[in-house]
């Protein structure tokens, strides 16, 4: 059975991403790699590499952006995403997934999240659509076509996929919880929350 971030791994990470403040940054230490690889309303992602495995981490600070009737933090977080798995499949949605959860814990100040790592985990879908708008204006008349096609190709994903959720029960279900990967155009929820089980 894989061992997800021991406590003596988590000890390592804490002291290590002190060290990081900006997107990209990178510290090294007792066998273990962090880089800092997004940063959205209050929460961080973090890329760490431990021994030949690599996670996803998100952390969130509760007294920022977490309100103060949420239950459950980081476990809630990932019985939400297991309810979503079941309803793209129920729904036959093929071109969007939830990532592969690990871990989900907390403590009194943060709440933690941890997943397998997926390259397209480094951009936020939101900063991707926002990148396609740019391209669509400002670039050549072949480029800003294929920007477009794109970009109203993927909103018309995420419409559908903000309908579903929140007929099931859902919110949060927007472009900066997701990435996307541009060669497969999948997407991927990395955060999604249920209402009921937030109660």
């Amino acid at each position: 059975r894989e061992v997800v971030l021991s406590p003596g791994i988590f000890k390592k990470f804490l002291k290590l991403k002190r060290g990081l403040q900006e997107i990209g940054d990178q510290e090294k230490g007792g066998g273990l790699s962090i880089k800092l690889v997004g940063k959205s309303e209050g929460a961080w992602y973090f890329r760490v590499t431990a021994g030949d495995k690599t996670y996803f981490v998100k952390e969130i600070p509760r007294n920022t952006v977490i309100p103060l009737s949420y239950k459950g933090g980081g476990v809630v977080e990932m019985k939400s995403l297991q309810e979503a798995d079941k309803i793209l499949k129920e729904n036959d949605i093929s071109w969007a997934k939830v990532i592969n959860f690990k871990l989900g814990f907390e403590d009194n100040d943060v709440i933690y999240f941890v997943s397998e790592w997926l390259d397209c985990l480094q951009t936020i879908l939101v900063d991707y659509l926002e990148k396609l708008e740019r391209d669509a204006i400002y670039d050549g008349p072949e480029v800003s076509e294929a920007a477009r096609s794109e970009l109203d190709k993927i909103n018309d994903k995420l419409n559908k996929l903000a309908l579903i959720f929140e007929k099931n029960g859902f919110y949060d279900a927007g472009a900066g919880n997701m990435s996307y990967d541009p060669k497969s155009k999948m997407i991927y929820i990395f955060d999604l929350q249920l209402y009921k089980l937030m109660r």
